[in-house]
């Protein structure tokens, strides 16, 4: 694993970026490792209150850095790109939706500004280098909310509006799609082909509802 400054944030604090993936050859880990492979983006705690998601990305991280089989494939097919916390000036500030600039940044993904909304910036432009260099596998944005309950995918209208996210791949395809004509998102639809074992993930509940 390797860890990095992904931007600095408007109050100075620092928004970090953890890569996890499989030495290609002998290596430590990171960055130097195999460019051909496919990258996972998972961020979390845009809303500072959301305090859920720190958990779920603790988690996540302790598994692909564990010696499960399951890990040790992951790590062999992917690299990872973690940023734990997306809006380190909330957190620490104490708010609980909201950045210093008293901006939503999760309804910043189209236009961020690059001082006000570094993280979402930096994420972007993170995610353009990926997609042209190699190909983003997945994007997970952690949430937690007060009243859903299970997973509740939605995901943002921007991702699907710009090209450097479009791919011809049959994995990808749906991104394609312009969200006003969707009738469903795909994350439920996928999951059941891309996972061989159906544990008690699928007992859970999966729903759907429009993006706002």
């Amino acid at each position: 694993m390797t860890r990095r400054r992904l931007c600095t944030t408007e109050a100075g604090n620092v928004c970090e970026v953890l890569t996890i993936t499989e030495p290609a050859s002998g290596g430590g880990g990171g960055d130097e490792e195999d460019s051909r492979k496919r990258v996972v983006v998972i961020t979390a705690r845009v809303h500072p209150g959301e305090t859920q998601a720190s958990w779920v990305m603790q988690g996540v991280i302790e598994f692909l850095m564990s010696d499960a089989p399951e890990a040790a494939r992951l790590r062999s097919m992917f690299k990872f790109k973690l940023v734990p916390m997306l809006n380190p000036d909330g957190v620490i500030n104490g708010n609980y939706r909201c950045c210093l600039a008293g901006h939503d940044m999760n309804r910043r993904w189209d236009k961020p500004h690059p001082k006000k909304h570094a993280p979402i910036h930096a994420t972007r432009g993170m995610l353009a280098y990926v997609q042209k260099t190699t190909e983003v596998a997945l994007f997970l944005d952690l949430h937690g909310h007060s009243k859903v309950l299970g997973p509740a995918p939605h995901p943002p209208a921007w991702l699907f509006e710009h090209t450097f996210l479009q791919s011809t791949n049959a994995s990808t395809r749906i991104c394609t799609i312009h969200p006003r004509k969707m009738s469903f998102w795909g994350l439920p639809c996928l999951l059941p082909h891309s996972m061989s074992v159906h544990g008690s993930a699928f007992e859970c509940p999966f729903f759907t509802r429009p993006q706002p």
